[in-house]
């Protein structure tokens, strides 16, 4: 046993998960299958980390060397993108005055779309800066992948396989070419495999296990072009890291073995192991909504499970437990990408599987919701109140 795990060990915060709690009653469970149509796909998604993004109705996915967009809902409805080159993520970006964007990277740059994905916006080449061990000259062939966004400041990240995380400034107003060059961090030592950020922090996931977090500062108040101060780093050796999520001072992460990892950004520590599928996790998505400490993880064991993460800002001792609230198996098939897909509030997820011929569904139960004491009461109150307001 490790010294990490040890510690855990004494601190009683080593969480141990392998029962499904969806079973047979789905009245009970807080998301069902059950009486849900999947989404047909003509496309079957790669066998790629967060292999699934979502905006409102869009569901966008990566195959091969081309992105699929779908809207929920309605037949005929599909936008294909075929590339020029492999795509290694989708995902869609809220920016600035709540614009959204699909950022598609590749493995020689990455391109911007409009949020329908029927307008290119603009494209940008990363140049790798890895050595051929034979000819210095010529440099080995990259890859691009994780990218995420600070919404407030109009800030893009992008990750690549030599472990650099390039910044941009998106200025949608500047015409032909909306991204300028801002800076280049350099600290994670292998590739990166995703990025999170939150108005206060932002995360760095790469290959070797490693996670980097940075504080994000006001520029201008420091008087430095680069807002992104180093803040703390985490290391598990030889075990790639998935995925990572950031909401508050919680940040979640998942990994290859299974493992889903929970540490505090306010004390800089190691808060939780939860061990959470038997094999890989390969995505990780986590509720928008502020006040509700809920996640979702799909792996390679065909799982989808919801979790409760702690809030580490609230002063009720019981908001910091972990808890799985629903757990589900889809049989013979490779799970690579969940969403929250909060279109009309009705918090329903929805997963990719590689190989796959649909997208499965599952709706959020409401009754199952307020019969619990769970994180996730609070879940409906937008249309709660939407019913109110109708009625008056």
């Amino acid at each position: 046993m490790s010294a990490e795990d040890e510690t855990l060990k004494q601190q009683r915060k080593f969480y141990s998960f392998n029962k499904s709690i969806t079973g047979d009653d789905t009245s009970t469970a807080m998301w069902s299958r059950k009486g849900v149509m999947a989404h047909p796909i003509r496309l079957t998604p790669s066998l790629l980390f967060n292999n699934l993004s979502s905006s409102s109705t869009y569901l966008a996915y990566a195959r091969m060397n081309e992105v699929v967009i779908s809207v929920l809902g309605g037949r005929n409805n599909t936008v294909f993108h075929k590339l020029d080159a492999m795509v290694y993520q989708v995902k869609y970006i809220t920016m600035l005055n709540d614009q959204v964007v699909l950022v598609i990277v590749m493995s020689h740059g990455f391109k911007v779309y409009n949020n329908e994905g029927n307008r290119m916006l603009c494209f940008r080449a990363i140049r790798s800066d890895i050595a051929n061990a034979e000819d210095p000259s010529k440099q080995e062939s990259t890859f691009v992948r994780g990218m995420h966004a600070v919404k407030s400041r109009n800030e893009l990240f992008i990750g690549d396989s030599s472990g650099n995380v390039h910044v941009y400034t998106y200025s949608p107003n500047s015409g032909a070419n909306p991204l300028s060059d801002s800076y280049i961090l350099q600290d994670n030592p292998a590739s990166i495999t995703e990025i999170n950020c939150s108005e206060e922090y932002m995360a760095c996931a790469d290959d070797s296990g490693t996670i980097v977090t940075y504080t994000l500062t006001n520029s201008e108040s420091s008087g430095s072009k680069r807002f992104a101060k180093p803040k703390c780093t985490f290391k598990v050796p030889n075990n790639s890291c998935s995925s990572v999520a950031i909401k508050q001072d919680t940040l979640i992460s998942t990994f290859t073995s299974g493992h889903i990892r929970i540490y505090n950004l306010a004390t800089e520590s190691l808060y939780a192991i939860v061990t959470a599928h038997s094999r890989a996790i390969t995505a990780l998505d986590v509720f928008p909504e502020v006040d509700n400490n809920v996640f979702c993880t799909v792996g390679e064991d065909s799982v989808m499970s919801v979790w409760s993460h702690p809030d580490f800002r609230s002063s009720d001792k019981a908001d910091n437990e972990i808890s799985m609230l629903c757990s589900d198996i889809v049989v013979d098939q490779m799970l690579t990408g969940c969403q929250f897909i909060n279109c009309d509030h009705n918090n329903n997820i929805c997963a990719s599987a590689y190989d796959g011929d649909q997208l499965e569904i599952w709706k959020h139960n409401e009754h199952a919701e307020k019969a619990s004491s769970s994180p996730t009461k609070g879940m409906g109150k937008e249309k709660e109140k939407e019913k109110e307001e109708a009625k008056t």
